[in-house]
């Protein structure tokens, strides 16, 4: 059985089971396969570097190479940011109770790239309190990371209009708004057109 994950609402553990949504359950999915003159279904191969040599499914890995060109166990890598600094791994979300303290506002939650969905089933009795905030649109955002690893990522917990409630995860989108500081010159020849000339959109 799958370990549950645990949101702390008012000084309440609440425990829920999530369940992945995908495009592959709300579209379905299509497989392709390749088969040969006899039949059999065809494997990807990797083509070596010396160009004749066929390695097929399993026959390659990565490998951590030391700048010295020596093998490194990846059990003694630490990671660091760009200053050098160690960056201490986060724990899985699954492992350790996660606060709902901070609400965002829509205008915040549509800033973030959403890339996973889940259905979020409470296994005990839903507090009341927090389903009617969810009722009224309201949104928790809390770190979460599922495997563990070097950052979280954000987690939002919100309700749709059918009651199901929704973990949604994503990063924030990074994007920077510019704007010309001056109006470009214009060469005076490009500048003298016809106002009442008719602009033909087949030359675009």
């Amino acid at each position: 059985m799958a370990k549950p994950l645990i949101l702390t609402y008012d000084g309440k553990d609440i425990p829920f089971s999530l369940a992945k949504v995908d495009r592959s359950k709300l579209y379905g999915s299509v497989d392709i396969e390749t088969l040969d003159e006899d039949g059999k279904i065809c494997e990807m191969a990797v083509l070596a570097g010396d160009g004749k040599t066929l390695i097929g499914k399993g026959g390659t890995a990565l490998a951590y190479i030391s700048q010295n060109g020596e093998w490194c166990d990846k059990s003694n890598l630490k990671p660091v940011d760009f200053d050098g600094n160690e960056i201490k791994p986060v724990q899985s979300s699954f492992n350790q109770p996660n606060s709902l303290e901070r609400k965002v506002t829509i205008d915040e939650f549509l800033n973030f790239n959403i890339r996973s969905s889940y259905m979020l089933n409470c296994e005990t009795e839903l507090d009341p309190k927090l389903l009617e905030e969810l009722g009224n649109g309201a949104i928790y955002a809390f770190p979460f990371s599922y495997r563990g690893g070097l950052e979280p990522d954000t987690a939002f917990l919100l309700k749709g209009t059918d009651d199901t409630i929704w973990m949604l995860v994503g990063k924030e989108t990074e994007i920077r708004f510019i704007g010309y500081e001056q109006t470009a010159a214009v060469p005076e020849a490009e500048s003298e057109i016809e106002e009442d000339d008719d602009m033909d959109f087949g030359m675009m």
